[in-house]
């Protein structure tokens, strides 16, 4: 009545989509506790383990195996979340059309390992344009962002899942989006037991952030 506004982001999701999750868990004798998105798992690993950058937004951006999520973050406060309905499959995917190969090979040479005939100088081509079309995707995606919130550019991007590594991602999300591109290191500022392999977590620590951001939830949190 008094003309103030709030902005709200509701999130929403099939039923059975939750139980074919929650029944994997339980077929594995755990116990499912709590649900949660993977674009507030993200922005809960970083806040853990990062300085936002000081007046600009910054981008996480998640590339899992069939999609990628981005979620900006500025002052804080999340103000743009999507989808982009690409991720580091279509590198394996791209290797079997042209080569031939096994998927078990392809992912071999997706990790510059020469398998089935197939070495990584012969698979550049390939991989490079694969890459090119991961980072329009991305681009297309945070379009969006510019023209629905604001022309702010962002002051830097945390890249993180399997694909994070990728020779060539960052440097070609850096081109297209003038800003700096990291690699996500979900356990930055966490201690970490002994017993755990760090050699481990130093080479594949980018695709646990989603993981991280979850286990730092708890029971009854709101």
């Amino acid at each position: 009545e008094d003309g103030n506004k709030m902005e709200v982001l509701v999130v929403a999701v099939k039923k059975e989509i939750i139980n074919s999750y929650t029944e994997a868990i339980r077929a594995a004798d755990l116990e499912p506790v709590l649900v949660d998105v993977d674009y507030f798992a993200l922005e809960n690993m970083f806040e853990l383990n990062y300085d936002a950058p000081e007046g600009h937004p910054v981008g996480l951006v998640n590339i899992g195996a069939r999609y990628s999520s981005i979620n900006i973050l500025k002052q804080g406060r999340s103000t743009f979340t999507g989808d982009v309905p690409v991720g580091g499959a279509e590198y394996g995917e791209a290797l079997v059309r042209q080569f031939g190969l096994s998927p078990a090979d392809a992912e071999q040479v997706k990790m510059g390992r020469p398998a089935g005939g197939v070495d990584a100088a012969t698979a550049e081509p390939i991989i490079g344009s694969v890459t090119e079309f991961i980072v329009e995707e991305i681009q297309r995606a945070l379009s969006f962002f510019w023209t629905a919130a604001t022309d702010e550019p962002l002051g830097g991007i945390i890249l993180s899942g399997g694909t994070a590594r990728m020779p060539g991602l960052s440097a070609q999300l850096t081109q297209r989006l003038g800003c700096a591109v990291e690699v996500a290191n979900p356990f930055r500022r966490l201690q970490v037991e002994r017993s755990v392999d760090r050699g481990l977590i130093e080479a594949s620590g980018h695709a646990l952030a989603v993981t991280v951001g979850l286990a730092t939830r708890r029971p009854g949190d709101k």
